[in-house]
């Protein structure tokens, strides 16, 4: 019995002090970001076997914000449309906010040439 007393009251420390380390993660985030901030590149959608990301470092900034250009090649045989098909980007949309990601991102994506471009925005900003 007091084992099990004390396993819980280790688990329940533990899960407070991971608890206030996400909650001070989670206000830096918020109170640092602007419209200059960017998402991070694993909000977006997993790539399907055979594609690969050839440039994630291209930046598109705007009245609305800043952007993340994500450059994907398709597997040999597939077209950007089908890779933004087979990613679920064929539409524009909005992704809820992550755990350690506290902000809406918004998520579209644009063939160009044999590459699609895959636009990551937060949405309304980080405040």
């Amino acid at each position: 019995m007091r084992f099990f007393r004390r396993g819980l009251t280790v688990g329940c420390v533990v899960a407070f002090l991971g608890g206030c380390l996400w909650s001070v993660g989670f206000a830096w985030l918020w109170l640092t970001g602007d419209e200059g901030a960017l998402p991070p590149t694993w909000r977006m959608p997993d790539l399907p076997a055979g594609a690969e990301i050839v440039d994630d470092e291209d930046m598109a900034c705007g009245s609305g914000g800043c952007t993340r250009l994500v450059k994907v090649r398709p597997p040999d045989g597939q077209s950007p449309e089908d890779l933004a098909g087979a990613m679920g980007v064929d539409r524009s949309q909005v992704l809820s906010p992550a755990l350690f990601d506290p902000a809406e991102v918004y998520l579209a994506a644009e063939p160009d040439g044999s590459y699609l471009i895959v636009h990551l925005q937060y949405r309304g900003g980080l405040k």
